[in-house]
């Protein structure tokens, strides 16, 4: 039987001698005897085998090791490795976990020789499942993984203090997530390809704000901009539009009682109006007959009072001008300045690493 039949690796040297035998004498024969035997076998190409041995191939617990150096020291099934087992590599990467049919998958901790290291769910030999990613400049990575890149929700550490918490696509930050920089620089809102795009919160160290549109990692369409000391926190953002709200809702009432109370005025005055019309047509009356009086003109034309004019058009509190348009603080064209004249969030960001997993 030749070593490739089995599983060859790449590099890494493992013992050989009588003392292989022995390592695994003891677990084998506490297997089915009569099923297993235990075998020391070295095959033409030089690889080499110590274990439990069924129908012509591994079986139970043994160690293999390849010409070139690699080994397999665990638990196989019909010649492939499955259950639990290290496998190590000539070129000094391991992995210690489970094994299906040959292949990496369930739970395990794969090393490699610069010293990053993945712990996690592994199917078919890529990541795949929850796990977590150490790299050796001192960055991790926990999350979800798909088909060997991070694929969910998931957080990014860099060593510099930087953190990115949110959803991520073939390896990239995409979907809604909350970046904070180590300088305390915060963006909270929508990712694509590891840059803002789409609705975002960006807010400064100095506690600037930008809460607005994005495409490719720069503002983009509408957006407010707050300066720092002046523009309010994203709670308190959320209680000046219910005020506002609130405020308009009132001014609207408080027009349409003014109308009603306009309307009534004026149906009032008429009426009065009538009155002292008819007196007028009696004082002329007696007039002709030789009567006198007043005329009565000032106190009977109505004209001030019974017209409705100033009252009921509701002018200086309903007409929306100066008290419901918001004044400067809602209108567009200040928010478009105000959004270009801050800050700039193009700082450069640590690389997000996962992809290259």
């Amino acid at each position: 039987m030749g070593g490739a039949a089995l599983d060859p690796g790449s590099p890494a040297r493992g013992d050989s001698g009588s003392s292989f035998l022995a390592e695994y004498r003891e677990q084998v024969e506490a297997q089915d005897a009569g099923a297993v035997e235990v075998v020391r076998k070295r095959f033409m190409n030089d690889d080499q085998y110590v274990g439990g041995w069924k129908n012509g191939k591994p079986s139970g617990s043994g160690r293999y090791v390849w010409a070139d150096g690699s080994s397999y020291e665990g638990e196989w099934l019909h010649g492939l490795k499955h259950g639990r087992g290290r496998y190590a590599w000539g070129s000094g990467a391991t992995y210690d976990g489970e094994w299906m049919d040959g292949c990496m998958q369930g739970v395990g901790t794969h090393t490699s020789p610069d010293g990053t290291r993945y712990e996690g769910s592994w199917v078919k030999d890529v990541k795949h499942g929850l796990g977590r990613k150490d790299y050796p400049n001192g960055d991790t990575f926990e999350g979800l993984w798909r088909n060997g890149m991070s694929d969910g929700p998931g957080r990014y550490q860099w060593a510099d203090g930087s953190e990115y918490s949110g959803e991520w696509h073939a390896g990239e930050m995409s979907g809604h997530g909350t970046f904070v920089w180590a300088n305390g620089d915060r963006y909270d809102g929508e990712w694509r390809d590891s840059h803002e795009h789409g609705h975002g919160i960006f807010t400064w160290a100095d506690t600037s704000v930008y809460d607005g549109e994005w495409r490719d990692g720069v503002k983009h369409g509408r957006g407010i901009f707050y300066p720092a000391g002046v523009g309010p926190n994203k709670a308190q953002r959320s209680k000046d539009a219910n005020r506002a709200k609130r405020l308009a809702k009132g001014r609207s009432v408080a027009a349409a009682a003014g109308s009603a109370r306009g309307q009534a005025a004026g149906g009032a005055g008429g009426a009065e109006g009538q009155q002292q019309q008819q007196e007028q047509q009696q004082q002329r009356r007696r007039r002709r007959q030789g009567g006198g009086g007043g005329s009565g003109d000032a106190d009977g034309s109505g004209g001030m009072t019974s017209d409705g004019g100033v009252r009921s058009d509701g002018s200086a509190t309903s007409d929306g001008g100066v008290t419901s348009d918001g004044g400067a603080a809602s209108t567009d064209d200040d928010d478009d300045a105000g959004a270009g004249a801050g800050p700039t969030s193009s700082r450069a960001r640590p690389a997000p690493r996962p992809s290259d997993a």
